[in-house]
């Protein structure tokens, strides 16, 4: 019998909750400042301590229903807590944390019930993996004889005529220097582009290495982009359907005849081959395959997978656990993210700053009297980064288990980046995805948020191939610091450049009153 990643069952109710998996997740992280005997505590600040025994204790004591409307002021004050940490301490804080996500949730396969952090590490490295359950590759080639040689941007919708279009050369600096000028990117996106659009060959970004999608359908995702590019290797993972086989035939159509497209198959119970994996499902099975890709390459692991609800913590589990099983095995291995701003998150105060500067001057008449509605703490100081502010960009709306996934995904990456991995972790924009778009509430914000400069929803070519492009460049240019961890004045800081945030680090006002 074989089941996929599930939350564990509450012993005091026999039911499953998410609520009370969620809370011991935030409070074991919360336990790396606590804990007497690491090697860090003695040079900890005591209030820092005390800080963290008072935040736990209130994660612990909230009832769980209240926690679905609670969590954020909780989550915004464990975020401050580890960006006011010293860096050891801000590791453990996430090592610990996902430690204890990943030991939680569990897996079964022939009978037997484990933690999902077991059977995925454990299986391919003792070879306990099913025979059965094992995946094979189907391999795809392009049959076109055209490929990209310039870089190209979609370009921003201001007419009709511009769905479709793409941007090449000094038109997509252009653009985004009038993105940075705008406020909707950071300065540092748009010099990084640069280096992207200049590039005359861009097949060397490609060449020596296999792009791993975890989540290859993904509107904001590479593929439409890696694809394209004259020699990509790139090794597609998402769910059997409609969607990978689109994929499949796009990339036999669309594709130069260089690219290669790996997809992991196997046999159903009739023999028929099924294209495809299911991270929640297969991640085990999946590790195993994915560590045996192209051994003289190096992997980039792209971790994109979204779902609905709690299924987007577990598929998070199920790709967190791929990435860990093969960047311990495959040590050149780089990882890379679509961070989400509506996280608690660190940010520069040259963009506050900024934003401040240009929102006196020139934010519209009728929104002045909108700066009196707010109460609350949309930013906070960290004294100890005197050169950063906490931004809680947590929405009521998306609920704790969206910020405990894309928080643990921001976890991984400052680990990972700490063992010497390269790491891309760049925030996107809020794009106009058909995930998006389906929720009347964050398509209403999606066009809402146009109104108030310098707020900006990208459709998705333009979002899409912007980090794309930003994710080449970490994993290819040692200027980034997703190469050096030893760039960072701290692991949050990883965050921070190249992040294309969509406005919100320069108007956080209205972003709280449009929530």
């Amino acid at each position: 019998m074989v089941g996929g990643i599930e939350w564990p069952v509450d012993p005091k109710t026999g039911k499953v909750s998410t609520t009370t998996s969620g809370k011991k997740v935030w409070i074991s992280s919360l336990t790396a400042l606590t804990d007497e005997t690491a090697d860090y505590h003695s040079s900890l600040d005591p209030s820092l301590v005390n800080e963290a025994l008072t935040l736990s204790n209130k994660i612990e004591q909230m009832p769980n229903k209240s926690w679905r409307h609670g969590y954020i002021p909780l989550l915004v004050d464990h975020a401050s807590l580890m960006a006011s940490s010293p860096p050891a301490a801000a590791i453990e804080m996430s090592k610990r944390g996902l430690d204890e996500l990943n030991s939680l949730m569990t897996i079964e396969r022939d009978g037997q019930v484990s933690s999902a952090k077991d059977a995925v590490l454990l299986s391919g490295a003792s070879g306990t993996t099913n025979d059965n359950m094992s995946f094979e590759t189907v391999s795809v080639t392009g049959s076109g004889t055209s490929s990209l040689e310039k870089y190209e941007l979609g370009a921003p919708r201001k007419t009709p005529s511009d769905v479709g279009r793409f941007l090449t050369g000094e038109e997509i600096k252009a653009q985004m220097n009038a993105w940075a000028n705008y406020g909707c990117i950071e300065p540092s996106c748009a010099v990084s582009m640069s280096s992207i659009a200049d590039a005359d060959g861009i097949s060397s970004l490609v060449n020596d290495k296999v792009f791993v999608l975890l989540g290859a359908t993904s509107a904001l995702g590479p593929m439409s982009t890696l694809m394209k590019i004259k020699g990509a290797t790139i090794a597609a993972i998402s769910r059997p359907g409609t969607k990978i086989q689109a994929l499949i035939e796009r990339v036999k159509k669309e594709s130069p005849d260089s690219v290669n497209a790996s997809f992991p198959s196997r046999k159903d119970a009739d023999g028929g081959v099924v294209i495809g994996a299911d991270l929640i499902q297969d991640a085990p099975e999946l590790a195993d395959w994915v560590v045996k890709l192209f051994p003289n390459k190096q992997l980039v692991l792209c971790c994109m997978t979204y779902l609905d609800g709690e299924k987007n913590v577990r598929a998070s589990v199920g790709s967190d656990l791929i990435c860990e099983y093969v960047c311990e095995k495959r040590k050149d291995t780089a990882l890379s993210y679509l961070v989400s701003p509506a996280t608690a998150h660190l940010a520069p105060a040259s963009a506050l700053e900024d934003g401040k500067v240009k929102n006196a001057t020139n934010i519209p008449f009728w929104q002045r009297p909108l700066s009196f509605v707010l109460n609350g703490p949309e930013t906070k100081n960290i004294h100890t980064l005197p050169n950063y502010f906490l931004f809680n960009g947590l929405a009521d709306f998306q609920g704790p288990n969206y910020a405990l996934a894309k928080t643990s995904q921001q976890w991984r990456a400052m680990l990972a980046h700490s063992k010497g991995h390269t790491v891309s972790a760049n925030h996107g924009p809020p794009s106009r995805t058909d995930s998006m778009v389906s929720h009347s509430t964050v398509s209403t914000f999606l066009e809402g948020m146009q109104s108030f400069p310098p707020l900006v929803a990208f459709d998705v070519a333009p979002a899409s191939t912007l980090m794309a492009a930003l994710m080449l460049w970490d994993v290819n240019f040692s200027e980034s610091t997703a190469q050096s961890y030893d760039k960072l004045e701290h692991p949050m800081c990883l965050f921070v450049e190249n992040a294309a945030h969509g406005g919100s680090w320069r108007y956080v006002k209205i972003i709280y009153i449009l929530f």
